[in-house]
């Protein structure tokens, strides 16, 4: 086959993958073509507010750090444990009415104040004797009409030290459009989020599916991959859309990155660090007590999961960098094809993990995310593709093992079951539990040397094969047949009823007068048959003798057979 004729192979292999690459291709181009943009429901213009505040705690009246006015995202300094800081402007003349604000607030309780009242109040609830999260969300609050000129107040609290004054930028809008715009900041991410929460059920559908193959990759890899989504919506700030529940909100972040290491380390290990299992026991035996850990110190109000991450991020990092030897010694010492395929695929991942552990510790928390997606996006490419590749080489492997199966249990001159599958279902009925019976019964063709000396061996073929196929039509729902070789058959009926073994006998009988109406000689054989017990085989009767037993009866009539004109007699026992 020259190159010409394996590329066009290649081609037409991939022709279904090539057609839905340019439909959606075509649909990109043209969305993109479109005049008009922005027809989305939730229209309206998103304005700031972060411009000319004041700062204040509730002990000092201004912020010592600043002088005047400051611009927001701010932290004001030499803020207390759990002591109100607050922010206070007022708004212009043109203020519109019908406006909403929207806050971030950073594991803070919120109050907004305006027209000298409390309009709006956001304080947890910390009864019981678990300690759930405290949660960065959003807040949208309401305004009341004829603000202009007024003076708002927002009122800041919280008990964790990193958010301590901070005071995060606030927008103002109609409500609508003020969440439509926080999926549309993050739409790119969210595109990557859902695809990899989709391929991540499915990989995990389709590892139940090959369950039997007991290769776990597939598993492990959709749990990575959805882990690692639920983390990145959370990060992006968007569940708070679609669950108002505190311990999701303010804990899933946190647990998901002991998780989708846990199920990234597993995937590893069954792809590529096969040789390192006891590295990667460690790793997973390690982050499962971390995880557990936090949830223990978290619930019990010693240890906040903000706190716990960064170990977690700490071991994480090094867990990247232990990874990163063995792979390299393996890729580049040990010449290691597969381990330097995967190293390439690692690289971006690596990259921006230690990116956005790099962000984490500078406490730019609003840029978490912001590399993460092109990490886990093309690793998840990568993988996929690999996987898809490996599980088709392995379905035609298995294809092909099924092939071969098939041609060592058949027979090639009749297409039914031969001696060796005769003997492979022998000997799982032997092995079969007390109180099992099966009859065995042997059939010869009388005068088949004769039939090929006088007619050739050609005609003999097909006596033996129209002869299998009378065995196999009479004796099909009582148990399966055989050719044993040459012009001999067997039958295994774990059905031992006689009457229904008798009315097969006689319709095989039948059937051999109709294929010798069709010749122009006699044509007979012999049967012999016997039923076998589990417990003759308890009490050390040979199935050898037995088989012996049923050979000579079958033996006895075809002496007797010879020389006569007769389709077949039976011997009943």
């Amino acid at each position: 086959m020259n190159q010409k004729d394996v590329f066009l192979k290649r081609l037409k292999k991939s022709k279904p993958y090539i057609t839905f690459l340019l439909i959606f291709t075509l649909i990109i181009f043209l969305a993109y073509l479109s005049p008009e943009k922005d027809l989305s429901i939730a229209k309206g213009n998103i304005l700031d507010l972060n411009d000319n505040w004041q700062v204040s705690t509730d002990k000092i009246s201004t912020d010592s750090s600043t002088s005047g006015h400051v611009e927001l995202p701010y932290t004001i300094e030499n803020v207390g444990y759990d002591q109100v800081f607050k922010v206070e402007k007022t708004l212009d003349e043109a203020f519109p009415d019908g406006m909403s604000l929207r806050i971030r607030a950073s594991m803070q309780d919120v109050s907004v104040i305006a027209k000298n009242r409390i309009i709006y109040q956001s304080e947890r609830t910390r009864e019981g004797r678990l300690v759930f999260p405290e949660v960065s969300m959003w807040h949208l609050v309401e305004l009341p009409d004829s603000m202009a000129g007024e003076v708002l107040t927002i009122e800041y609290k919280t008990k964790i030290n990193t958010f301590l004054g901070v005071v995060n930028p606030i927008y103002y809008g109609e409500k609508e459009a003020l969440i439509y715009d926080i999926v549309h900041k993050n739409i790119t991410g969210l595109g990557v989020a859902v695809t990899m929460l989709i391929t991540g059920v499915l990989a995990i559908i389709a590892s139940i599916i090959l369950s039997r193959i007991g290769d776990y990759r597939l598993l492990y890899l959709g749990l990575f991959s959805i882990s690692a989504s639920i983390w990145m919506m959370s990060e992006m700030r968007v569940l708070q859309l679609v669950t108002g529940n505190r311990f999701i909100l303010g804990g899933i972040s946190y647990l998901m990155l002991p998780l989708f290491t846990i199920a990234l380390v597993r995937y590893l290990g069954i792809v590529v660090l096969e040789k390192y299992r006891w590295y990667t026991q460690i790793i997973v035996r390690l982050f499962f007590v971390l995880l557990f850990l936090s949830i223990v110190l978290q619930m019990t109000g010693r240890v906040p999961f903000i706190a716990i991450t960064t170990i977690t991020l700490i071991l994480i990092g090094s867990v990247i960098l232990g990874t990163l030897a063995v792979m390299s010694y393996e890729s580049f010492v040990l010449k290691n094809k597969k381990s330097s395929l995967y190293l390439m695929h690692l690289s971006v991942l690596i990259v921006t993990g230690f990116l956005e552990i790099g962000v984490f510790f500078s406490k730019e928390f609003d840029l978490l995310n912001l590399y993460s997606k092109l990490g886990f996006g093309a690793f998840m490419a990568f993988q996929f593709i690999e996987s898809i590749k490996y599980f088709n080489n392995l379905l035609v492997l298995k294809n092909e093992s099924k092939l071969l199966e098939k041609m060592a249990y058949t027979d090639i001159l009749t297409g039914g079951d031969n001696r060796a599958a005769f003997e492979r279902d022998l000997d799982e009925l032997l092995n079969r539990a007390l109180g099992n019976t099966f009859r065995l019964a042997l059939l010869d063709i009388n005068n088949l040397k004769n039939i090929n000396d006088t007619f050739g061996h050609s005609e003999g073929d097909l006596v033996i094969k129209r002869t299998y196929d009378a065995i196999q039509m009479a004796f099909s729902e009582l148990g399966k047949c055989y050719r044993l070789g040459g012009d001999e058959f067997a039958c295994l009926m774990e059905d031992v009823d006689p009457v229904k073994y008798n009315s097969a006998v006689a319709q095989l009988d039948r059937l051999l007068g109709k294929i010798e109406q069709e010749l122009s000689y006699n044509f007979s054989i012999a049967i012999g048959h016997g039923v076998f017990s589990y417990i003759d085989h308890e009490t050390n009767v040979d199935f050898g003798a037995f088989f012996h037993k049923v050979d000579l009866a079958m033996y006895e009539q075809k002496r007797a057979a010879k020389g006569q004109n007769k389709q077949i007699e039976n011997q009943i026992s």
